[in-house]
């Protein structure tokens, strides 16, 4: 980028960050998420109503939407369809919240769109006589909208920020809705039962557009957890956090309720299909692959003339997801991965994903998360089964854990759910500064039997990333 990019692209980076974001906040104000909504449906019918543009999947989910979007970008592009993607939140740059079939948008495409559409909101504001700007999240939608608009692309994918029902998402008519899952997350706003969690996602159903569930995976991860040594000690730890396939049928039938409120088709995924099942692991777990089978069904559903994926076309799309932060493996010798899992339904996922993929090796967990989460549901659901915890903090941000309150939290679970001389209470160390750990780990060459997975949220799995990166140079 020459000077003058670099400072336009430096203005718009100013601009945006200067807006209010939830995702900094140690409690999201969802009553004003829902204020917001008309404002926003106003000013982007101000710009024309750019998302008329193209055809629009809007998916949500408690966990795995992510994957998900990364999955069906990868499948429609595999069938010639030019695609935007828009998700969140971003690990090393701002710009991947903006894809355009398949590659980052670029900083000047971003910076120019963004700085036009900030004078045209003063415009706006003007006329309208109402000055109250735009969130951070809300200013990323309406930027990923009008780059779509002018990169013509055939498909956009919005990922839910958080919810549904009042996300700013949701200003959008989808020609498909998806729920990937649903379980205890962000209970301080979306509601303390799955019922009322699931009412806030399917709030993206508001039409008689096709509906994609993809609830049930709980179900084969339940299965395969119940069998391993550990299994009934994790689950006398909050165990009203546990997903049964009783809840799996509540948050069905939510779903099924409120599709058949707007008559729209309601197409449910029960299990992975023989072609999906078929891919390699790794990079493949049953999680993942429970996730490409959502998204190829959406794609079918979306586009249902179609030729149906062939097994050779799976594996090659498959190929193309590309997925920071989500089993990304930063490091190959010593052997470190990442991950974002930030509640116990994912943690869940993740430990049994880590079980496939190394079955031989000794796996340790680093782990650092934020205020508000189900810090006792997460590490009851990894500490049966790896080989050791490593509990750190990852700064003193205003939504981090402190460490003292991570270790109180550990010491709560290790009392509820494990006897005094349990192996797992052995399992548990403290590490103050997890970066001056890592470059010892790093400068130490550990057994080459270990594999270090750092996990609690995508904010931490970003800076051990970052870390990793510095100490490999």
């Amino acid at each position: 980028m020459s000077a003058k990019e670099n400072d336009l692209y430096r203005r718009a980076l100013d601009f945006l960050y200067k807006r209010t974001n939830y995702e900094t906040f140690q409690k999201i104000p969802y009553e004003e998420m829902q204020r917001n909504l008309l404002r926003l449906k106003d000013f982007l019918a101000f710009l024309g109503n750019p998302e008329k543009n193209f055809k629009i999947v809007h998916i949500a989910g408690t966990k795995g939407k992510g994957t998900v979007c990364a999955s069906l970008d990868a499948l429609l592009r595999a069938r010639g369809r030019r695609v935007g993607l828009f998700t969140s939140p971003h690990i090393e740059e701002l710009t991947e919240r903006f894809q355009i079939n398949g590659k980052r948008c670029g900083k000047t495409f971003f910076a120019e769109t963004l700085l036009e559409l900030a004078r045209l909101y003063a415009r706006f504001e003007k006329e309208r006589g109402d000055s109250r700007p735009l969130t951070f999240f809300e200013w990323s939608l309406v930027v990923a909208l009008v780059l779509f608009a002018r990169a013509e692309v055939d498909v956009a994918i919005l990922e839910v920020g958080l919810g549904g029902k009042f996300d700013a998402t949701n200003v959008c008519d989808a020609d498909v809705a998806a729920i990937t899952s649903v379980s205890y997350d962000h209970c301080d706003v979306l509601g303390s039962t799955l019922e009322e969690i699931a009412a806030e996602k399917a709030g993206i159903i508001k039409s008689p557009a096709p509906v994609v569930c993809g609830v049930g995976f709980s179900q084969i991860l339940n299965a395969r957890t119940a069998r391993l040594p550990g299994a009934a000690a994790s689950r006398r730890v909050e165990p009203e956090t546990t997903i049964s396939a009783a809840d799996v049928e509540t948050v069905r039938a939510v779903v099924r309720r409120r599709a058949e409120e707007f008559g729209a088709p309601l197409y449910q995924i029960d299990a992975i299909s023989p072609e999906v099942a078929a891919l390699p692991s790794p990079p493949f777990d049953d999680s993942r692959r429970w996730n490409l089978e959502i998204a190829r069904k959406i794609a079918n559903v979306l586009e249902p003339d179609a030729p149906a994926f062939s097994p050779e076309t799976l594996r090659q799309a498959a190929t193309r997801i590309v997925l920071p932060c989500r089993f990304e493996q930063v490091s190959q010798s010593p052997a470190v991965y990442v991950d974002g899992a930030h509640n116990r339904a994912s943690v869940a996922a993740f430990v049994q994903a880590a079980l496939e993929r190394f079955p031989n090796r000794k796996i340790k967990i680093l782990f650092a998360t934020t205020v508000g989460k189900d810090v006792r549901g997460m590490l009851a659901e990894a500490a049966p089964f790896v080989d050791e915890i490593l509990l750190t903090e990852r700064s003193q941000e205003a939504r981090a854990l402190p460490i003292d309150e991570l270790i109180r939290a550990t010491e709560s679970v290790l009392e509820e759910g494990f006897a005094e001389d349990d192996p797992v209470r052995r399992k548990i160390r403290v590490i103050p500064d997890f970066r001056a750990f890592l470059a010892d780990y790093f400068a130490r060459s550990p057994r080459s039997d270990e594999v270090l997975c750092a996990i609690g949220s995508f904010y931490f799995a970003a800076a051990v990333k970052a870390t990793a990166k510095t100490a490999k140079r």
